[in-house]
């Protein structure tokens, strides 16, 4: 398995990981960025999916090896853009916390709407164009992948004859190191 195929796999394993995280989830929610993150990990689901093919493919089509090279430096600005969505939900979280410790009685007249969005309406034009334009980059290379004739994960198909079939039988003339206790018995 080559080197690009395998960090490709983990790094997509562990981005799709975190962006189905829930402390994740609920902040794009709270921030409105939901769907723009869950359409962003639909994306990444299906470009997982013909990873194997595309590894298989890779030795002897150039085409598909600058495909998953693509794939590859779009996957670490992925990643950047998941710690920064990451740093934001945390940072906003110790800032609920702080304000919680120390809430005047003004602010405890205000409603929460109110204080808050200037905040999320922020997140959401800082964040929401950087998560829009790598999903559209992310759907591009996906496009591709249909040129270049990968296809979900064919081994999965391939393998289902050559399955070893398992049983609670024991084939006897196979079993070692009993023959001492066969002749007791016996």
């Amino acid at each position: 398995m080559p080197i690009i195929e395998i960090v490709l796999s983990a790094v997509t394993t562990v981005l799709f990981e975190r962006l189905a995280s829930l402390d994740l989830l609920k902040f794009a929610r709270s921030q409105g960025i939901l769907t723009q993150v869950t359409k962003l990990r639909n994306v990444l689901r299906t470009i997982q999916a013909v990873l194997n093919d595309a590894e298989t493919k890779q030795i002897r089509d150039e085409a598909v090896n600058q495909w998953l090279a693509e794939l590859r430096d779009l996957a670490y600005d992925v990643d950047d853009l998941v710690d920064e969505i990451a740093t934001e939900a945390f940072a906003h979280e110790l800032k609920l916390e702080s304000e919680a410790a120390t809430t005047s009685r003004v602010r405890t007249f205000l409603p929460t709407c109110c204080s808050n969005f200037p905040r999320s309406v922020g997140l959401k034009l800082k964040l929401g164009p950087k998560i829009e334009e790598i999903t559209a980059r992310l759907q591009d290379i996906a496009k591709l992948k249909d040129d270049l004739g990968l296809r979900i994960n064919p081994e999965a198909r391939s393998n289902t004859g050559t399955e070893r079939m398992t049983a609670s039988l024991v084939d006897e003339p196979h079993v070692y190191g009993r023959e001492k206790d066969k002749q007791e018995i016996l």
